[in-house]
C-alpha cells in the first residue's frame, strides 16, 4: 500500500533549491559525528540504525516521483535499505577524524538520503557519523532520530523491546502551516544580511569554534554582532522553529537530470509569492544535549554540517555543565581563519559585555599599529617656515637670494625678488589694520599675484581665504561674509576693502609668531543647504602635511613642481606653499592651461618638472593626448581627489616614467591623510594607502564601534590634521578632534586602507566634492520648478552631473515661447549661483519624482540620461521623431552617441568609433531598431529610415569605390563578402567596418532571414548578387554556418569569371563531418542560439531563448519576440541543411581559424584536416578564442591583417 503526503513549503523550498543547485550536489547533506568512550557491538548497533530508520516514511519514501515538489510517495513497511558501513580505522578522535568526517559526508553525487559509518578507531573507541541528507530531516529531527536510535540499542542490549516510535504518523503531517506569527514575512518586507567576509560558495564547510563560560543574552549580542560588521542597523536573523514536524521532504538524486523534464526554474516560478525564507546570518540555538547513551557507553556528539548554508550560521550549543559552545559555520575552503574569528569575537562580546565593539584585543593592537607614526614637527608654523625661505634671501651668501624661485610664461621671479613683493604687499596688510587671526581674502587668479598674497598673509599672521574671481558673484560675496574676510586682495569687491597686490618691494618682516593651534587658512566646501562651508584649518596640520610630503617623497629645494590646481580645491594649497616655506621652485600655469593636456605637457617639459598632481580624470585625458617625443621629467605624479582605478594608475607609471601616488583626505583634515604608492602588484585596484603622521584613521558601524579588519565602516580621521571645523557653524561631523568623512573604507590585512565610496549625498567630480542638495537647492528657486533631484551618473562613458526636474505645470514660466527657453534658464541660474563645476551638464524633466516604500528617493528609477535624450537635455533634444528622419536630426544623434562633431552625412557609424552597445543608444535615441543601424549605418541612410526592415538578405557594411554606378569591376581591390552564421543575422561582423582600411574594398554581409531550398540554392542567390554588380574578385568569410556556405561558394564562383583571392572559414566543418555525429537536441539548438548571441541562460524552449535574449544588454536583447523566433527558426533550419548538403570541390587553399580554447573539448572529427578531401590545400590557423568568441574584434583583426590581405 501506498501512502501519500504533500510536502510542506520548506520542504518545497529544499527540493527546488536542489535540482537549482544540481542534483548531485553535495550542500544538503547534513552530518553528526557521535564519538562513544567504549567499544560498542557495532553489528547490533548497525541492525539498530537500519530497524529504527526503516520504520519512518520520511526516510523511505520514493521521491522520484515527485509532482511539482508537491507531495511524495512512502511504502507501508520497511522497505527501504539503510547503508550502514562497519570499518576500522587508524584515525584517533581529533582534528584528522573531524576532516575525514567532512569530506566522507559532503562528498558530491550520493544516491541514499542516509547513509551511516561505524569505526572503530585506533584507541578502541567507536565513532558513528550519520549523514542524512537535509530533506530526511532538520538538527531537530536528526537529534531525536539519533536518541530513537540508541535507545532502541540499549533496550536491546537489556532484553527489553523496542521503544515506541518518537514522530508522529505521516497522517498527522496533512498540513505542517505554522501559526501567522510564525512565518516568514513578505519578501519586499524583509532585509537579508550577507557578512563581507564570508563569500565562499565550495562545497566545503569550515567551522570556527569557541567556548563560553558566563551566561549572556546571546540573541541580541548576535545580533549586534552581524549588524555592526554588515554595517546595518536593520538585521534579519534565521531562528530555527522549534516543535516543528520532522520534515516530509522530496528530492530526485539521481546524478543527471533529462533534458525532457519540465525546467525547475519554471517550477520554482509557481511558488514565487511564497514567503522568502531569507539568506542571512542563522542563530541555531540547540538547548538539547551533546551526549548519547548506548546501553553503558556515553558518547558525545560533534556537527559536521548543516546543510545548505548560503551565508553564515552561528551554532549555540548548550554544554552539561552549563557551557555554551559557539560554532560559526560558513562555505569556502579558505574561510578557516574567518570564521574562527566570528567564534571568538562573540564568544569573547559575551564574556566581556562592557567592550564598546566586537574586536578581539589582538585585533584591536594590529590596528593601532597601522596608524600614522608620531612624528615632531620642528616648525608647526607658516610663518617660521616662510621665514626660513624669505627671511634670509638678502643675506643668503651663496647666491644673494638669485635663484629662480617662480616661472611662468611670461615672467620669473629669484627669491629675492619674490621677498621683496611678499614683504612690500605685507607692509600694505598692516598699514591696512590686519590683525593676527584675521581673514583674508584673495581674490585673485591663480599666478605670482597669488602666491604673492599667501606669503603677505602669513607674515602678518592672518588667515589667508582663496576665493577663485571664476566663481558667480553671489557665491563669492556668501563666502567672504562666512569668512569674514572684510578685507580681500585683488578686486573688484566681494563685500571687503580691496588690496592692490602689485605694492612695492619692502625688506623683510619677520612674521607674526602664531601658535600651532590658530588658524593658517579657509578653505570652502560644498554645503547641503546650497550654502559652501567654511573649513578652518590650523598651522600644526598643514605644517605636519607638508613635512611628511617632503620627508616621504625626499622633496628638496632642487625640486620643482608644476602648480596647476584652481585654487578652489585645496590640492592648490601645497602647491602654492611648497615655494613659500620649503623653498621649492614651482611652474605657475595661467588660469586656464590645466584643461589643457597639451599645455600641460609644454610646461612639464619647459620647467622640467619632478613633481605633479592630477585628478584621476585629468590625468587620464592627459595620457590620452600624451606626447612620447615630448620628454618630461617627473619624478613623483601625485593623484588624488577621486578613486583611482588600477589600470590607470599603472598606465601612468608606463608613460610617465614617475612613480605615481594615490593620496586620499577630505579638506576637513588638511587634505591628504593617507597615501600608496603604486607597485606592480595593484593591477586589480588601487589602495588609498595607509595613514600620515600623526594621523589616526578608525573604521566604524553605523553605531560608531570599531570594526575589524576587512570590514567596511565610515572612515574617521583623528590626529593633527583634523580641521578646527566649520566656521560659524556646529557639526556633529567633528566630534572630540575627529571628523566623519562620510566616506566609506576597510582595513586591508597589510594596514592599507581600501576605499568603498560614500553612503550620502556629497559626490566627488573632476576631483571637487559637491554637495548634490546645493544644485538642488538652486535649481528649485526657480519658479517654474516644482522639484528637483541631482544626481552623478555616467554619461557618454564619462561622469557627469545630472538634473532631474519636476516642472510646475500651473507656472506662469511655462506659458507659450518660455518653455522653449526652460533649460536654458536653469542652466543660467545654475552658473549665476554654482561654481561651474557644480552646473549641471544635463537637465532632464521628469513627471515625478520616484520613491520608495519608505518614501526615500528611488535612484534607480531615474531614466539613464543615455537612452532619455528627449527631456530638458543639455543639448539640442532629439525628440518627437516622425517615421521620416530628417539629416540633421540624425547627424545629431550620432554627434551625442559617439562623443563627436558629425556633420557629414556619409560617416560610417561602426567606422567612427561606434559599436554594438552604441548602436542600441544610436536606435533608441531616433525610435528605430537596432536593425535598422546595421542595414544603414550612416546618417544619410538612416535618415531615410521609415522602419522598414533591417533583416535584409544583403547587408552593407561599407559600399565599394564605384558602387554608385552599382559596377564594381573597375575597382581594383576586393569585396568582402561574409555569410550568417546558423541564426541567419550577419551582425557579428559590424567591427570590419573599422578593422578593414579604406583601401577601395567593399563589405557585404548575407544574411537568411528566410528559409531557403539548400544552401547551394542561397549560394546560387549569392553569385548572381555579385554577377549583377559586376565583382570582379571577392574575399570570402563565413563563421560556422557561414563558413560551409563560404567554401560552397567559392566552389561555385571558381567555374565563373569572379576571381576568389582568399577563403577564411571561421571554426567551421564540412557537412560530412556533422552527419558523423549526433543530431542535436531542440535544447542544443536554442542553447546554440544564446551562444551566438553571447547570452548564456538555461533554454528549454523558444520561449526561454526569447526570455534570455530579451534580457540582455546586446543588440539581441533589442529584438521583438517576433524577431528572435525567427533566429530560432533558421537555426533549426539551417541544422537541417548541414546534414543534407553535399560539400563540392573548391580548387584552392582555404583558411581555416579554430577555436583553440574549446578544441580539447569537442569532437576529434571537428578538425582543419577535415576539409583536405573538399579544396586543394588548407592552412589551420589556430587562436585563443572560443567558437562565440570568433567574430570578436581581436580574431577578427588578425583575419584582416593576415588573411584577407589585399592583393592576394
Amino acid at each position: 500500500m501506498v501512502q501519500n503526503f504533500y510536502l510542506s513549503a520548506t520542504q518545497r523550498d529544499i527540493w527546488l533549491a536542489q535540482q537549482s543547485a544540481r542534483p548531485e550536489s553535495a550542500q544538503f547533506q547534513c552530518a553528526e559525528l557521535l564519538h562513544f568512550s567504549g567499544e560498542l557491538d557495532r553489528p547490533l548497533l548497525r541492525a539498530c540504525i537500519q530497524d529504527c530508520l526503516q520504520k519512518l516514511p520520511v526516510v523511505c519514501a520514493d521521491y522520484y516521483s515527485a509532482e511539482k515538489a508537491r507531495y511524495a510517495q512512502a511504502p507501508d513497511g520497511p522497505q527501504q535499505y539503510i547503508p550502514v558501513h562497519l570499518a576500522h580505522s587508524e584515525l584517533k578522535y581529533g582534528p584528522e577524524l573531524f576532516t575525514w568526517a567532512s569530506r566522507t559526508a559532503t562528498v558530491s553525487g550520493k544516491s541514499a538520503l542516509t547513509e551511516h559509518y561505524l569505526l572503530q578507531l585506533a584507541d578502541g573507541t567507536t565513532a558513528w557519523l550519520a549523514r542524512f541528507h537535509h530533506l530526511v530531516g532538520d538538527g531537530y529531527s536528526i537529534h531525536r532520530m539519533l536518541e530513537f536510535i540508541c535507545a532502541t540499542y540499549s533496550a536491546r542490549v537489556v532484553g527489553d523491546p523496542d521503544p515506541a516510535i518518537p514522530f508522529a504518523p505521516v497522517s498527522a503531517l496533512a498540513s505542517d502551516q505554522p501559526p501567522a506569527d510564525f512565518r516568514p514575512a513578505d519578501p519586499e518586507q524583509q532585509s537579508a544580511l550577507l557578512l563581507g567576509a564570508a563569500r565562499g560558495v565550495d562545497e566545503v564547510v569550515v567551522t570556527g569554534y569557541a567556548r563560553i563560560s558566563t551566561p549572556g543574552p546571546v540573541h541580541n549580542i548576535v545580533a549586534q554582532y552581524c549588524a555592526s560588521l554588515g554595517n546595518t542597523p536593520e538585521i534579519f536573523l534565521g531562528f530555527p522553529q522549534m516543535n516543528r514536524p520532522m520534515g516530509q521532504v522530496a528530492v530526485d538524486m539521481r546524478p543527471q537530470v533529462s533534458i525532457n523534464t519540465r525546467s525547475y526554474d519554471a517550477c520554482a516560478n509557481e511558488f514565487r509569492d511564497a514567503a522568502y525564507s531569507g539568506t542571512c546570518p542563522h542563530i541555531n540555538i540547540r538547548p538539547f544535549s551533546t551526549q548519547f547513551r548506548c546501553g553503558g557507553v556515553i558518547g558525545s556528539l560533534r556537527t559536521i554540517s548543516v546543510g545548505p548554508i548560503p551565508d553564515i550560521e552561528i551554532i549555540v550549543q548548550s554544554c552539561l555543565r552549563g557551557e555554551r559552545d559557539i560554532f560559526v559555520m560558513a562555505r569556502g575552503s579558505n574561510l578557516q581563519d574567518v570564521v574562527d574569528k566570528h567564534a571568538a569575537r562573540i564568544a569573547f562580546a559575551i564574556e566581556h559585555p562592557d567592550e564598546p565593539d566586537f574586536l578581539l584585543p589582538e585585533e584591536r593592537q594590529e590596528i593601532a599599529a597601522f596608524q600614522g607614526p608620531t612624528h615632531a614637527i620642528a616648525a608647526p608654523t607658516l610663518g617660521a617656515h616662510l621665514a626660513t625661505v624669505l627671511g634670509c634671501a638678502h643675506y643668503d651668501a651663496t647666491d644673494g637670494g638669485q635663484k629662480i624661485l617662480l616661472r611662468t610664461k611670461r615672467e620669473h621671479l629669484t627669491t629675492a625678488e619674490l621677498a621683496g613683493r611678499v614683504f612690500g604687499l605685507a607692509n600694505a596688510l598692516l598699514s591696512a589694520g590686519v590683525q593676527p587671526g584675521q581673514a583674508v581674502a584673495i581674490h585673485l587668479e591663480r599666478g605670482v599675484d597669488f602666491l604673492v598674497a599667501v606669503g603677505a598673509v602669513i607674515t602678518v599672521g592672518g588667515v589667508f581665504v582663496p576665493i577663485d574671481p571664476q566663481l558667480p558673484a553671489e557665491r563669492r560675496q556668501a563666502m567672504a561674509q562666512t569668512a569674514q574676510a572684510h578685507i580681500q586682495i585683488g578686486g573688484p569687491s566681494i563685500g571687503g576693502a580691496v588690496i592692490d597686490p602689485a605694492q612695492p618691494p619692502h625688506a623683510p618682516i619677520a612674521p607674526v609668531k602664531r601658535e600651532p593651534g590658530d588658524a593658517a587658512y579657509i578653505i570652502f566646501t560644498s554645503g547641503s543647504t546650497g550654502t559652501p562651508k567654511a573649513v578652518v584649518n590650523t598651522h600644526a596640520g598643514i605644517t605636519n602635511r607638508l613635512a611628511w610630503m617632503a620627508e616621504k617623497y625626499d622633496l628638496t629645494s632642487d625640486d620643482i613642481l608644476l602648480h596647476k590646481t584652481p585654487s578652489s580645491f585645496d590640492v592648490s594649497i601645497w602647491e602654492y606653499l611648497y615655494p613659500l616655506t620649503y623653498g621649492m621652485g614651482a611652474w605657475v600655469l595661467d588660469p586656464e592651461e590645466h584643461k589643457d593636456p597639451q599645455a600641460v605637457q609644454a610646461a612639464l617639459h619647459s620647467s622640467r618638472a619632478s613633481l605633479c598632481h592630477f585628478v584621476p580624470s585629468a590625468l587620464q585625458g592627459y595620457l590620452s593626448a600624451h606626447d612620447p617625443q615630448l620628454p618630461v621629467y617627473l619624478r613623483n605624479v601625485m593623484v588624488s581627489g577621486e578613486a583611482l582605478p588600477a589600470s590607470l594608475a599603472q598606465a601612468a607609471r608606463v608613460q610617465l616614467g614617475a612613480e605615481v601616488h594615490n593620496l586620499y583626505g577630505p579638506a576637513e583634515a588638511a587634505i591628504d591623510v593617507t597615501a600608496h604608492t603604486v607597485t606592480d602588484a595593484d593591477q586589480q585596484s588601487v589602495p588609498i594607502g595607509a595613514p600620515v603622521w600623526n594621523t589616526e584613521i578608525t573604521i566604524v558601524d553605523f553605531q560608531s564601534r570599531q570594526l575589524p579588519i576587512g570590514f567596511g565602516g565610515r572612515l574617521i580621521i583623528g590626529g593633527t590634521q583634523v580641521a578646527r571645523g566649520y566656521k560659524g557653524l556646529v557639526s556633529e561631523a567633528f566630534q572630540n578632534g575627529t571628523y566623519d568623512t562620510g566616506d566609506y573604507a576597510l582595513w586591508l590585512a597589510d594596514g592599507q586602507l581600501h576605499y568603498l565610496g560614500r553612503k550620502d549625498a556629497q559626490v566627488k567630480l573632476r576631483g571637487q566634492r559637491l554637495e548634490l542638495g546645493e544644485v538642488e537647492t538652486v535649481i528649485q528657486k526657480h519658479p517654474a520648478v516644482a522639484g528637483a533631484v541631482a544626481l552623478l551618473r555616467d554619461y557618454r562613458g564619462q561622469p557627469a552631473l545630472v538634473a532631474y526636474v519636476v516642472l510646475d505645470e500651473h507656472s506662469d514660466e511655462l506659458s507659450g515661447a518660455l518653455r522653449d527657453t526652460l533649460r536654458a534658464d536653469i542652466l543660467e541660474q545654475c552658473r549665476a549661483q554654482l561654481p561651474a563645476y557644480m552646473v549641471p551638464s544635463l537637465v532632464l524633466r521628469i513627471a515625478d519624482i520616484p520613491v520608495t516604500i519608505n518614501g526615500k528617493l528611488d535612484r534607480a528609477q531615474l531614466p539613464d540620461p543615455n537612452e532619455n535624450p528627449g527631456l530638458c537635455s543639455g543639448s539640442d533634444s532629439v525628440t518627437d521623431l516622425g517615421s521620416d528622419l530628417g539629416t540633421e536630426v540624425v547627424l545629431a544623434a550620432f554627434s551625442r552617441v559617439l562623443c563627436a562633431d558629425i556633420t557629414d552625412p556619409s560617416t560610417h557609424f561602426f567606422e567612427a568609433g561606434g559599436n554594438s552597445l552604441t548602436a542600441i543608444q544610436l536606435a533608441k535615441m531616433l525610435h528605430l531598431r537596432v536593425a535598422d543601424v546595421f542595414a544603414n549605418p550612416t546618417p544619410a541612410g538612416l535618415s531615410r529610415v521609415r522602419r522598414q526592415d533591417g533583416f535584409s538578405e544583403f547587408l552593407w557594411l561599407r559600399e565599394p569605390i564605384g558602387a554608385d554606378s552599382n559596377d564594381c569591376s573597375s575597382v581594383g581591390e576586393d569585396l568582402i563578402v561574409c555569410f550568417y552564421p546558423a541564426g541567419g543575422l550577419s551582425w557579428s561582423y559590424f567591427s570590419l567596418a573599422s578593422l578593414v582600411p579604406h583601401d577601395g574594398r567593399g563589405i557585404v554581409c548575407v544574411q537568411a532571414t528566410e528559409p531557403a531550398v539548400s544552401l547551394s540554392e542561397k549560394v546560387a542567390r549569392v553569385c548572381e548578387m555579385l554577377r549583377a554588380r559586376g565583382v570582379a574578385r571577392v574575399q570570402l568569410l563565413g563563421w560556422s554556418v557561414g563558413g560551409v556556405v563560404a567554401q560552397d561558394c567559392a566552389a561555385a564562383l571558381a567555374e565563373t569569371d569572379i576571381a576568389v583571392s582568399a577563403v577564411v572559414l571561421l571554426d567551421s566543418y564540412p557537412a560530412e563531418v556533422w552527419k558523423q555525429l549526433p543530431t542535436p537536441t531542440e535544447q542544443e539548438l536554442l542553447a546554440g542560439v544564446c551562444d551566438m548571441a553571447g547570452v548564456r541562460g538555461v533554454v528549454e524552449s523558444a520561449s526561454d531563448v526569447v526570455r534570455c535574449l530579451r534580457a540582455s544588454d546586446g543588440v539581441f536583447g533589442q529584438l521583438s519576440g517576433e524577431e528572435v523566433e525567427m533566429i530560432v527558426t533558421m537555426v533549426r533550419h539551417n541544422s537541417a541543411q548541414m546534414r543534407s548538403h553535399s560539400t563540392r570541390l573548391y580548387p584552392g587553399t582555404v583558411h581555416c581559424v579554430v577555436a583553440a580554447a574549446e578544441a580539447d573539448q569537442r569532437s576529434p572529427l571537428l578538425i582543419a584536416d577535415a576539409w583536405q578531401p573538399h579544396c586543394a590545400a588548407v592552412t589551420e590557423h589556430r587562436v585563443d578564442a572560443t567558437h562565440p568568441g570568433m567574430v570578436a574584434p581581436e580574431v577578427l583583426e588578425f583575419v584582416v591583417k593576415d588573411l584577407l590581405v589585399v592583393g592576394e
